[in-house]
């Protein structure tokens, strides 16, 4: 068995936990400054930026590539 996989799969499980958490803590600070009536899109566009998106992607490619998938 080839441990490179697993380890590639375990980064990738810890970088989404550490992308969840920092925009769960983003989707706070923005519900909290703009408030309710603030838009989907623009909560989005407030929440996500570029570099928690490559994160988001980075951690996913990370877990699929672990796992076997091609």
């Amino acid at each position: 068995m080839d441990v490179f996989p697993l380890i590639m799969a375990f980064v990738g499980i810890i970088v989404a936990v550490i992308t969840a958490i920092i925009i769960a803590i983003r989707a706070r600070w923005v519900r909290d400054t703009y408030g309710p009536d603030f838009g989907i899109v623009d909560k989005v566009d407030a929440v996500m930026t570029p570099e928690l998106w490559v994160a988001a992607s980075i951690a996913i490619v990370l877990i699929l590539v672990g796992a076997g998938t091609p």
